[in-house]
């Protein structure tokens, strides 16, 4: 199926236009995982948790690999065979110190 070649992430910063969550194709994920590692910097003396998919692209399982050689809780949800999260298993993995 089409959506199954087409992998998109979701990103915590809504689109100028619509407001919405913006979707990124998977080849812009290269420049999200450095973005994301430098928030998760930018909060570490505070913010110590990263949550994400283990079917995300590589580029930011590597960069969550390399948060947590530098002391940073990784949590790597499991994505369901519809392609969507578990929200109870979302819900129980929040901490106070989510980034």
């Amino acid at each position: 199926r089409r959506s199954v070649e087409l992998k998109l992430i979701s990103v915590r910063r809504p689109d100028a236009f619509s407001g919405q969550d913006r979707l990124l194709p998977a080849a812009e994920a290269g420049l999200v995982a450095p973005f994301s590692s430098g928030v998760a910097r930018f909060y570490q003396a505070k913010k110590r948790h990263v949550i994400t998919t283990q079917t995300e692209h590589k580029c930011v399982l590597d960069s969550c690999r390399i948060l947590e050689a530098e002391g940073f809780n990784v949590t790597y949800l499991p994505v369901q065979k519809n392609g969507l999260l578990d929200l109870k298993v979302q819900s129980d993995s929040l901490q106070i110190d989510n980034i």
